[in-house]
Parts: structure tokens; C-alpha cells; sequence
């Protein structure tokens, strides 16, 4: 379930029908938003409310990013999943035990991870580049105002770089 403010009160939203902890939300207008949680959990909120997804692997989810074409999904065991249309890929990353919490994009072909054990992943037209932090800090959140500007944030440290 979710609440929603509608500018002068906050309304529950509760079309989703889940029992689930929802830990991840982002969409691209109040009209296509998506979310992710425990027990395999995705939900696309259209025009009409709030659908469950299918996601066909048992994982707790804890990011998601979407430009309105494609969705990404992040979570535990370095767990990493694109839709486009349909279906869910995998996405070929770096092998890791690490819960990837977060993730966010500048474009469809430029996606940031973040997660525990330091990890900051950068995904640009098919392939990976490792931008994890020494001594492995758990990191909860990332994201760039540009393609050129990324803050990360988590336990004991708030991090950007840029001129990338």
C-alpha cells in the first residue's frame, strides 16, 4: 500500500493488493511509477492503480530505476534485471555476494548501481566499469543530477564524483 499526497493531504493508495516491504520506488510521472520489495515483489502503478508484475526469481528487491522504456531492478546477491517490454533479462555484472540497493540512471544506456561491500557499478552501452569504494562501505542510494555528476550515499560517508 501506498500514500499518496495530492497537494493539500496525503491519501492512501491501496489498488496494490501487496503485504509486502516495499523498499524501492522511482517512476517517470504519477502515472507510471514502479516499486519493488520483499518476496519477489514488483509493482507498475498506471492511470488505473497499481498491478503486481511477474518476476519469476525468488530475491528481495530493494532498487529500481525506470526512463519509461526500460525498468531495472536491483537486490540481494548482487542481483541485476532489465525489462524491456515483457520479459526480464539478466544483466551481465561484476560477480558479487553484495545487495545492490540502489540503483538510477542518467539514460537507458548509462545505469549507476550501488550497494553493501562498497560497490558503485556503472553500466554504459553493454558493459561495466568498477567504481567501488575502498573498505567496503554499506551504500544506500545513488544518483546524478547528470551523466557527469554522481552522489552515493551510506553508512558514515555522503560521496560524489564528477568529470566522467
Amino acid at each position: 500500500d501506498g500514500i499518496h499526497y495530492g497537494g493539500t493531504s496525503w491519501t492512501l493508495d491501496d489498488t496494490s493488493g501487496t503485504i509486502q516491504i516495499l523498499w524501492g520506488l522511482h517512476g517517470t510521472s504519477a502515472t507510471d511509477l514502479w516499486a519493488v520489495g520483499t518476496g519477489s515483489t514488483v509493482l507498475h502503478r498506471t492511470g488505473a492503480g497499481w498491478a503486481a508484475v511477474p518476476f519469476a526469481e525468488t530475491a528481495h528487491l530493494t532498487g529500481v530505476w525506470s526512463d519509461g522504456s526500460a525498468v531495472w531492478v536491483s537486490g540481494q546477491g548482487g542481483l541485476i534485471r532489465r525489462r524491456t517490454g515483457t520479459t526480464w533479462d539478466a544483466v551481465a555484472a561484476p560477480s558479487t555476494t553484495a545487495w545492490i540497493e540502489s540503483i538510477w540512471g542518467s539514460s537507458a544506456n548509462d545505469v549507476w548501481v550501488a550497494g553493501d561491500l562498497g560497490v558503485i557499478w556503472r553500466w554504459q552501452n553493454g558493459s561495466w566499469t568498477d567504481y567501488t569504494l575502498a573498505g567496503e562501505p554499506f551504500l544506500l542510494e545513488v544518483w546524478g543530477p547528470s551523466a557527469t555528476e554522481i552522489f552515493v550515499v551510506g553508512e558514515g560517508l555522503a560521496a560524489r564524483r564528477t568529470g566522467l
